[in-house]
């Protein structure tokens, strides 16, 4: 694990923060969890650092010094945070700088601080990147205090890693709302969301801020940023949140949204919701360009890597109920490239096969046809890899005879411009809708005013839930201004 460290980007520790406990699509196919609880943060360098004292008040730290002030209770978390501190930011002060823990008691004029335990430094010459996480402030005796979010967030990392009862505690409170999408399947489970008290640790954490109660509005009923996907998390409350926490962007009526994180793949990553929403129109004049079976009003497109497990299972048990939908005449499916594997020769080699094939013929059953064949050659390559009883070489040796068998029989080469556009296309469109894994799909209905976005594999169950939602979905409305 990478040491823990409150001198980084101040945007990277917030984002990681949350990202961290997050469920996230990897770049390899499957959905698999980041972390499997926020105890999975960062932990302590072992480089040496100096000693903690426990002083009776600020004044006895001295000067340069580092303190932790913390209320009754916290002591132990308040000592553990000093002691990380003490190792990780010792050559961002000057040398000589104390560390102390000091009681809230002994600090005056901060029992009603914005967060508890509090971390002051009290140095005239420190790193600039130490500098980034303070507050331009001094708020006692020339006492800065960190960044209330980067110290609460630091103060819950530590908590879960150490196994420690304590958290942190919160002057301003909040309610946190849950903006629903305007279909079930990108509606969150805000009862899930109550549950997991360890997930709002660490929601509150980012904002400094308690969460009161848990709420939900519909889309349209609150203010939200511009291109805001749904569902996401505001914070609703009568006071200041974003005093301290640059990252908490007022949008008035009392909202306020965390602009360093994109709430909707957290809640999607964490398994709240199914899919997301977001609110643009689908790219339709892009995907001309791409192979596509069916002409239905429900518009779905599919990112593969051809040595994607989670994408031959797709197509091994989903994928004929989508084309047989497409053959209905209900969806309209185009398929779109998205190298995960973008270091291994076979797999690149026959993206770009099928690709100026395709640019060649215009032919999409063929390609189609070219796409299941490899597919079931990884599925059942996978198996055998799973239960022992082949290695990873075996597929990349039937992967290489697949690519000399289709170049042969499709007549095709992979060197063509075609197909460099088409593998930035994908990469561009993935990064547009934030996939960032394979399977990764985009769904829509014209008119609606939005696109379905969700990753991983999908089951036949799901689909008939998606199309049958965009079939019926009413217009989207737009955000309250």
């Amino acid at each position: 694990m990478k040491s823990l460290t409150l001198a980084v980007a101040v945007l990277v520790v917030i984002a990681a923060a949350v990202a961290a406990y997050a469920v996230i699509s990897h770049r390899g196919g499957a959905s698999q969890a980041a972390a499997t609880s926020p105890a999975s943060t960062p932990q302590a360098t072992s480089a040496g650092g100096g000693s903690v004292a426990r002083a009776g008040s600020l004044s006895d730290c001295g000067s340069p010094a580092v303190a932790v002030v913390y209320a009754e209770g916290q002591e132990q978390l308040a000592e553990k945070m000093a002691e990380l501190l003490s190792q990780q930011v010792k050559g961002d002060v000057p040398p000589g700088t104390r560390f102390c823990v000091v009681p809230v008691a002994g600090a005056p004029g901060l029992r009603e601080a914005r967060v508890l335990p509090l971390i002051l430094v009290k140095a005239s010459n420190v790193s600039g990147r130490l500098a980034k996480t303070l507050l331009n402030t001094s708020i006692v005796d020339g006492w800065r205090p960190v960044r209330y979010d980067v110290d609460a967030v630091f103060a819950v990392q530590v908590a879960y890693h150490y196994r420690l009862k304590e958290r942190p505690l919160y002057h301003y409170k909040a309610e946190l709302v849950v903006v629903q999408g305007h279909i079930p399947v990108t509606r969150a489970d805000v009862k899930a969301i109550e549950r997991d008290k360890a997930f709002l640790d660490l929601v509150a954490a980012v904002a400094a801020t308690g969460i009161s109660n848990v709420t939900e509005a519909e889309p349209g009923s609150v203010p939200l940023p511009r291109g805001a996907a749904l569902p996401t998390l505001l914070y609703h409350s009568n006071q200041n949140l974003s005093a301290g926490v640059p990252s908490l962007k007022s949008l008035g009526d009392g909202y306020y949204t965390l602009t360093s994180v994109d709430y909707s793949r957290v809640l999607l990553g964490r398994g709240y919701v199914e899919a997301r929403e977001v609110p643009v129109n689908p790219p339709l004049a892009l995907l001309a360009s791409r192979p596509s079976v069916g002409k239905g009003s429900v518009g779905i497109a599919i990112f593969e890597d051809f040595m994607c497990p989670f994408c031959a299972r797709l197509y091994n048990e989903t994928m004929p109920y989508l084309l047989q939908l497409a053959e209905q005449g209900k969806v309209r499916i185009y398929f779109l490239d998205l190298l995960i594997h973008a270091n291994v020769k076979q797999v690149v080699e026959l993206h770009r096969l099928l690709d100026c094939y395709y640019a060649r013929t215009h032919n999409s059953t063929g390609y189609l046809h070219a796409v299941e064949e490899i597919y079931r050659v990884v599925w059942r390559d996978m198996s055998l890899i799973q239960s022992r009883r082949a290695g990873t070489d075996k597929l990349l040796r039937d992967l290489d005879n697949l690519y000399k068998e289709l170049s042969k029989r499709l007549n095709a080469s992979p060197d063509c411009p075609e197909a460099t556009s088409a593998l930035g296309l994908g990469d561009s469109l993935a990064k547009l809708y934030g996939i960032r894994g394979t399977p990764g799909f985009l769904a829509w209905r014209n008119g609606t005013g939005f696109v379905v976005v969700t990753e991983g594999f999908r089951t036949k169950q799901f689909f008939q839930k998606l199309v049958a939602e965009l079939e019926n979905a009413p217009a989207a409305t737009s955000g309250k201004k």
